[in-house]
């Protein structure tokens, strides 16, 4: 070590030293007074709100106080309501439980109905957090524009959609929102193959019906899409078109079914089974509720088709039809969701959807995660949407009318 060096260690520089010292001072200054702001806003806060911090929900009060003092910006009250209250229900860990504000849950009781303005096509958001297509509608603006299922839309004229744009989206496509009112042909940007494809789409009014018939020599075929409102009826008047001199079987077709409404189901039922039990609920405390029916239509030989895509009310059906022995069961196994939400209208004109019971078959089978196994397994092409399979790829339906005849 030279002397210039060992000097310095010893007699260091007071240049260097005053650095030190006005840098320490800054750094307490700036923790000091960061923390007597907060105190001074805590003060604040509490002179200004009475707050319980007792009570379950004071961290809630307190996040709110003080984002409204303290927040540099303006939020208005309403949309840090509304995110809470999303929030609080996604805190449950539920997939199927959901809040919805009031413009949701008008969309979603226009869902229901089954009579909307749109483009027509069943849409998800993937596990990738995309826009994906099920299928489109036959006959819908979707179908006549070109889009497939498995098409992932991208992107609505400049709307990117994402899982933060997803319910302005659906709006959007609809033409419910402020920018698409007045504006009846929209461009869709779709991802195919790994490219994009540009797509025209005209907005329109549509009907989607849950329940269409037709027929194959002397087996009659009844197709549900979903179960609305509207299902039992229309599902009746089928029934009821039945030519019983000429049709000696009945293809009940439940694939790619993702469920609805649980009375629905049970309107559905009470036109086919026997008397007797065809499903029950029990609920966290073992309050069980049943329901009971007495069909007219029990006696046509019956056969039920199936897949991974059915779902919930679907699989309420197909399992009540399996443990009473009305028909047979065929396809691959259900998608396994035997909880029953119920929909709570709230004062601000949105709604909470709730699971709050399990569902049982007649033979007390809940198959939540673990679906309906069928009588008799076949597979199809899984990549395609059985609404638009062709006869001769249509082995499940195959199997059924082998079955009936």
């Amino acid at each position: 070590m030279d002397y210039n060096t060992e000097q310095r260690q010893k007699n260091p520089n007071p240049l260097w030293i005053i650095w030190v010292v006005l840098i320490t001072a800054c750094f307490t200054f700036w923790v000091t007074a960061t923390y007597y702001r907060g105190k001074a806003a805590q003060s604040e806060v509490k002179d200004n709100y009475v707050s319980d911090s007792t009570s379950d929900y004071a961290i809630f009060n307190q996040l709110m106080r003080y984002t409204e003092a303290m927040y540099l910006y303006d939020v208005p009250k309403e949309d840090m309501l509304d995110a809470a209250a999303h929030g609080l229900v996604q805190g449950l860990g539920d997939e199927y439980s959901e809040y919805f504000n009031s413009d949701e849950y008008q969309d979603l009781l226009i869902a229901v109905t089954g009579n909307y303005s749109g483009i027509g096509v069943v849409v998800f958001m993937n596990t990738d957090g995309f826009l994906e297509v099920v299928a489109p509608y036959k006959g819908t603006p979707a179908e006549k524009a070109g889009i497939r299922p498995g098409d992932i839309i991208y992107r609505a004229d400049d709307l990117i959609i994402t899982k933060e744009t997803y319910n302005d989206a659906l709006s959007y496509m609809r033409g419910q929102s402020p920018e698409s009112i007045g504006h009846d042909t929209m461009e869709l940007t779709v991802i195919r193959d790994n490219e994009e494809v540009s797509l025209t789409v005209t907005r329109e009014h549509i009907e989607l019906p849950s329940v269409e018939y037709d027929e194959f020599g002397d087996i009659a075929r009844i197709t549900i899409s979903s179960f609305e409102e509207a299902t039992p009826k229309d599902f009746k008047e089928a029934l009821d078109a039945i030519d019983r001199t000429k049709i000696k079987g009945l293809v009940l077709d439940l694939r790619d079914n993702p469920g609805g409404i649980l009375e629905s189901a049970v309107g559905v039922l009470e036109e086919i089974l026997p008397e007797g039990l065809a499903v029950y609920t029990e609920d966290k405390r073992g309050r069980r509720e049943e329901s009971f029916v007495d069909g007219i239509y029990n006696d046509i030989p019956m056969a039920v088709l199936i897949n991974g895509n059915s779902a919930s009310a679907s699989e309420l059906v197909s399992g009540a039809i399996q443990d009473t022995d009305r028909g047979t069961v065929i396809g691959t196994t259900s998608f396994g969701k035997g909880v029953v939400q119920t929909m709570i209208p709230l004062y601000n004109g949105g709604a909470l959807k709730l699971t709050t019971s399990h569902y049982f078959t007649p033979g007390g089978n809940c198959i939540q995660d673990i679906g309906i196994t069928p009588d008799i397994e076949v597979e199809v092409d899984t990549d395609t949407y059985s609404y638009y399979l062709t006869f001769e790829e249509d082995l499940q339906l195959q199997k059924a009318l082998e079955i009936l005849k």
